[in-house]
């Protein structure tokens, strides 16, 4: 699994999704139950995830597995 690239300056994006842990885990159920999420994030121009939360979800499988997913689809958002 790859990293996340570090997001070090604000570039102008107005709407930006701000995961943590539980928001991170239920998209993870919400995929595992046949939702695909995508469509959550349209809204959106970019997508948070603070370091201190990526360290939680490194311990966690499904959570990794989840991001990774969201990292490889083709959604045209970025992910930090």
């Amino acid at each position: 699994m790859g990293d996340l690239p570090k997001y070090t300056r604000y570039r102008g994006e107005k709407r930006i999704a701000l995961l943590d842990n539980s928001s991170i885990e239920f998209m993870e159920k919400l995929e595992m139950a046949g939702y695909e999420t995508d469509q959550i994030f349209a809204d959106y121009d970019l997508i948070l995830i603070p370091g201190w939360v990526w360290k939680e979800v490194e311990d966690s499988f499904y959570r990794k597995r989840y991001i990774d997913k969201l990292l490889q689809r083709k959604i045209d958002k970025k992910v930090y």
